[in-house]
């Protein structure tokens, strides 16, 4: 089986883009490539994190910046460091864990980029636990306080434009990507291609 890194060397003369978890993933890969000498010179924007490539097929026309993995991390520790001195949720984070902030940290940065969707979800089904609502839609207005102001916007809530998939896609490691549940159908029916951390190619995710 070939490794991820065979697997771009032979595909890095096409015309292909290649889409990592991170930021720094993205450019580790570049530089290794570079340093190998399977070429002399390669374009940034062929190699691009998962949230760079989903602010790159985002319809939008706004003067705010996309919030990346690294600034939901700071609101996520920033809102339960909060809520265990001046509690704000009942059942997302009960009392009795409040303090626990670093688990429940987590918790909340796995939930933000299908906040906007949960809160519509939950908007037609009155019979969801009231509670459990209610700690959401807080979270919502928290999540978006924060992004207001600071001049972000949250790219997962975007709709795409898969006719800007105008090249050969792949996506690596997609099973490690938080949020691509959300675009997975999507992605298949565009053509894209999929790379686990084992290293073989599908256009079917398995995940």
């Amino acid at each position: 089986m070939k490794s991820i890194s065979d697997l771009i060397t032979d595909r890095i003369n096409s015309n292909s883009v290649f889409v990592f978890p991170s930021e720094a993933a993205a450019s580790g890969r570049r530089r290794e490539l570079l340093k190998s000498g399977g070429c002399r010179a390669v374009r940034n924007e062929r190699f691009l994190s998962w949230d760079k490539f989903k602010e790159n097929i985002t319809l939008h026309n706004r003067a705010d910046k996309p919030v990346n993995s690294v600034l939901r991390r700071i609101f996520a520790g920033d809102v339960t460091e909060r809520n265990s001195t001046n509690p704000m949720f009942r059942r997302l984070i009960p009392d009795e864990y409040r303090g626990h902030t670093g688990t429940f940290s987590d918790t909340v940065l796995r939930i933000l980029p299908e906040l906007d969707m949960l809160v519509r979800v939950l908007d037609e089904n009155p019979g969801f636990d009231s509670e459990l609502k209610a700690d959401y839609i807080k979270l919502y207005h928290e999540y978006t306080g924060f992004l207001d102001a600071n001049g972000f916007f949250e790219p997962s809530w975007e709709k795409p434009d898969l006719g800007r998939l105008d090249r050969d896609y792949y996506i690596i490691g997609p099973e490690i990507i938080e949020d691509f549940g959300e675009y997975r159908d999507l992605l298949t029916a565009a053509g894209c291609s999929f790379i686990p951390c084992g290293g073989e190619i599908s256009t079917v995710p398995n995940v």
